[in-house]
């Protein structure tokens, strides 16, 4: 057995590749992966954001009628 291969009890064994599997399947979930092109376009709009449009603007009102900071 697995468990035994790694000098653990079974149910430590059980846990711990419950655990791992768990983080693996946070981070991929977490994890953004973007083409060098989407990457470069997401960089250009952090360091040049466009002005922001009557949407925008509405939806800020609404924040900030709505929630408190």
């Amino acid at each position: 057995m697995a468990a035994d291969l790694q000098g653990a009890a079974l149910n430590q064994f059980l846990v711990q590749s419950a655990y791992k599997e768990a983080q693996q399947i946070v981070e991929r979930e977490m994890l953004i992966r973007l083409s060098e092109t989407q990457a470069r376009q997401v960089f250009s709009l952090l360091e040049n954001p466009p002005k922001p449009n009557a949407r925008l603007k509405r939806a800020a009102s609404l924040f900030k009628a709505n929630v408190r900071v």
